[in-house]
């Protein structure tokens, strides 16, 4: 059978190499994993540290950081209403904790020894119930029901993997959970409910209520399993799973769960190491890419219909251990090397212009500065004056302002934004000098200068 692709489209990405736009530091050791908020707006980071933060993904601002578990934090993953944020830890324990308040309700401890993985998946009342996978060390796999109006973690199934867990994953229908460990093959686990499904969520009490039953085991890779990923269904088609692991290469499969056959339709290859994450990113255009994280220290973007590698993200110095799909063409990467950054796959409408040299005096431009909306840029100068210019990117020429001198001498060597909107300025005689970005006309600065001296 065909790969079930969408009919060839343009290519989206432009050429050129991937730029990351932000980089988030905090972390005091490496980052085990990460996942963002359904709205894309929050990025949550577990890490060896013990602890878990949470970042504003566009603005990089620290929303909290949480430190409850007593050892490293394994994965992380928001619950689909995105107002909970469930972990897992070496510590053996699972905890959940409500985002806007950064405090921890609620706690599963059926584990034993390391939890290495997490999922979530929504059930029919998801503003109230969702359902949590775990899977550890201990090869058990538990899925729990959380209550979101009285708190409450209720463990509905457990069964024993006969190897280490290492990564799991419901399918959106809640019908299958998909398991990988440590003994090589993708196992496929029917999530049967006595209560029947979609139900009253509220019913699903106990152990007894949910089973999960072995339905497909799929063969195919020389290592153990790290990462799995579910494609976008076509109507009509079978399901497309993306599976990795520690033998370097990715495997597209096809499989008919209702029927239990699959076939693995195409393996990719490019990494050097483990790939530890995968994530499935769906353009306008009707294209899928694969995005992947590996112990190679780079992330690569993929064709899932040809198999051919279209970017190599490099710049981490660590393990890179989970990547995220943001946005379209942009993706999150978190790393052993303490990080967490923000990629951009392509730069449409890329527009070259050419600031002019404010005087002969100033020799080179040393450090620049944009606004958040894009629309001004600001330029420190390495001149005797310390001259910096400011200019306005949304007006033909540029609209070109020097910036009131305040008597430092030697060269800018940093900007950034200060209170209100002004600009600092370190400069090379020790002085952090402070500019406003609205500058006097020079007739009423000549006449405050007059006052001064009269004064």
């Amino acid at each position: 059978m065909a790969m079930p692709v969408p009919q060839e489209q343009p290519w989206p990405l432009v050429s050129g190499p991937p730029m990351y736009s932000r980089k988030f530091q905090g972390h005091k050791r490496g980052i085990y994993h990460g996942a963002l908020s359904p709205d894309r707006s929050l990025l949550a980071t577990a890490s060896k540290d013990n602890t878990i933060w949470l970042w504003g993904r566009e603005t990089g601002l620290v929303h909290g950081v949480l430190s409850d578990h007593t050892e490293p934090v394994r994965a992380v993953a928001f619950s689909p209403c995105g107002r909970f944020l469930v972990s897992c830890s070496n510590d053996s324990q699972c905890l959940l904790f409500d985002v806007d308040k950064l405090a921890r309700i609620g706690a599963m401890e059926r584990h034993r020894g390391v939890v290495y993985c997490l999922a979530v998946v929504a059930t029919s009342d998801e503003n109230d119930f969702f359902l949590v996978a775990t899977g550890g060390k201990d090869s058990m796999i538990y899925v729990s029901l959380v209550n979101t109006q009285d708190l409450s973690w209720q463990v509905v199934a457990s069964k024993s993997h006969g190897s280490a867990v290492r990564v799991v994953k419901f399918t959106k229908d809640a019908q299958y959970l998909i398991v990988g460990g440590d003994d090589t093959s993708c196992h496929v686990y029917k999530i049967k409910y006595s209560t029947g499904w979609p139900s009253d969520s509220a019913s699903l009490i106990s152990d007894d209520r949910v089973e999960l039953v072995p339905h497909l085991e799929l063969f195919g890779h020389a290592g153990f399993l790290r990462a799995l990923a579910i494609a976008p269904r076509v109507i009509g088609k079978p399901a497309i799973l993306i599976t990795s692991g520690t033998d370097s290469v990715i495997k597209a499969w096809e499989v008919d769960f209702e029927n239990c056959t699959y076939q693995c339709v195409r393996t990719l290859e490019g990494h050097s190491d483990w790939v530890n994450d995968i994530d499935i990113m769906e353009t306008a255009g009707g294209r899928w890419l694969l995005v992947t994280a590996s112990d190679d220290f780079t992330s690569k973007v993929f064709d899932l219909k040809t198999g051919q590698v279209l970017r190599t993200l490099t710049g981490h110095t660590g393990w890179v251990r989970a990547v995220m799909v943001a946005a379209e063409n942009c993706i999150v990467t978190v790393s052993r090397d303490t990080t967490a950054r923000v990629w951009h796959l392509a730069h449409k409408n890329v527009v070259v212009r050419s600031v002019p040299q404010p005087e002969p005096s100033c020799v080179r431009a040393n450090s620049v500065l944009f606004s958040d909306d894009g629309t001004t840029l600001v330029v420190g100068h390495k001149d005797a004056a310390s001259t910096v210019m400011q200019y306005s990117l949304t007006a033909p020429d540029l609209a070109p302002a020097r910036l009131p001198d305040a008597g430092s001498q030697g060269g800018v060597y940093s900007l950034g934004w200060g209170p209100n909107g002004c600009v600092l300025a370190a400069c090379k005689d020790a002085k952090l000098v402070e500019y406003s970005t609205s500058p006097a006309p020079a007739a009423a600065s000549t006449q405050r200068q007059q006052q001064q001296q009269q004064q």
